[in-house]
């Protein structure tokens, strides 16, 4: 690359997404080519760890009988249930900036069982509320 070119492609970025930074400058066919990496959009932001550990139990109708954990639109786990007559603790460890996480059951193929949640404790920053009628963590960025 000439140094006219060179300096050409030495501009600063206009309209680049939030969530990108220039990974270098390309020179193709007579035009300045932007190469950029993808980044976290947390990196700037706190983040709390947090646990959350409730029991869980299931009556089975079939097998097999699985059931899938979600923390806001992300799949945490999916399991499948072969214990009879018991409570299991699941442990739900979250690192997540401040904010409202919601967390939601399934079951797979809901013929087959049902689940049952219940004695939700937490540790860390947050508490557990309910956001638009359903069961989510609220990570506050409060110290406590």
């Amino acid at each position: 690359m000439s140094g006219q070119n060179a300096k050409a492609c030495a501009r600063p970025i206009h309209g680049a997404p939030v969530s990108t930074k220039v990974l270098d400058w390309q020179w193709q066919e007579n035009n300045c080519v932007k190469l950029y990496t993808s980044i976290s959009l947390n990196t700037h932001m706190r983040l709390f760890d947090v646990v959350i550990q409730c029991d869980v139990t299931a009556k089975v109708l079939d097998h097999p009988f699985r059931y899938r954990l979600y923390v806001g639109d992300e799949l945490f786990t999916e399991r499948t249930w072969t214990w009879h007559g018991v409570y299991l603790r699941e442990n739900i460890p979250i690192l997540a900036p401040a904010g409202v996480y919601k967390i939601r059951w399934e079951t797979v193929d809901p013929e087959h069982g049902r689940i049952k949640i219940r004695n939700y404790r937490i540790t860390g920053p947050a508490r557990m509320i309910t956001y638009e009628l359903e069961t989510a963590v609220e990570i506050s960025n409060a110290s406590k």
